[in-house]
């Protein structure tokens, strides 16, 4: 399919298996961090390595959820 012609909806599809691989890949290359027998780390490293990706990943949640509701007022 041509870009042009492709909807918003297919457009995301297209994008976000991109950008998911993409991190899924990361997480992966940083597992392979947890070698001790190549690197020395400790907990404190670790708390904030997942502290911080902890955090974007309520960040990117929190950005798609507001864009998901209904923005009017209801009683």
């Amino acid at each position: 399919m041509n870009k042009k012609e492709e909807n918003k909806h297919e457009k995301f599809k297209r994008i976000a298996n991109i950008r998911t691989n993409n991190v899924l890949r990361a997480l992966r290359s940083l597992a392979k961090l947890s070698n001790s027998r190549s690197y020395d780390f400790n907990k404190t490293d670790i708390n904030k390595i997942f502290t911080a990706i902890t955090n974007d990943v309520r960040i990117a949640r929190a950005m798609f959820d507001k864009n998901l509701k209904d923005n009017q007022f209801k009683l």
